[in-house]
């Protein structure tokens, strides 16, 4: 992750009978939004996102980060395998 936000997205696949739901969630640093000292990951973390948000254009300003809308999400799809498999897999 370089650009803004500075977010990942944590993908999981549910088995809900009739159908596959595809689970997106974003998640978060979970740091100071500005470094202290640069001593250990979690301040790294906090550098990574105080450098992403000055970006000019692509930074916290910008539309980069999107609408709420495009964030957590249930996507559900008819399954392409038999669904008794994804628990063994």
């Amino acid at each position: 992750m370089i650009d803004w936000p500075c977010q990942t997205r944590l993908v999981e696949l549910l088995d809900c009978g009739d159908y596959l739901a595809i689970v997106c969630t974003m998640v978060d640093h979970d740091t100071p939004a500005v470094p202290v000292y640069i001593d250990d990951g979690n301040a790294l973390a906090s550098l990574h996102r105080e450098l992403a948000a000055n970006v000019p254009f692509r930074g916290a300003r910008s539309d980069a980060a999107g609408t709420p809308g495009d964030r957590n999400v249930e996507l559900r799809v008819a399954p392409p395998f038999p669904l008794g498999r994804l628990a063994s897999l």
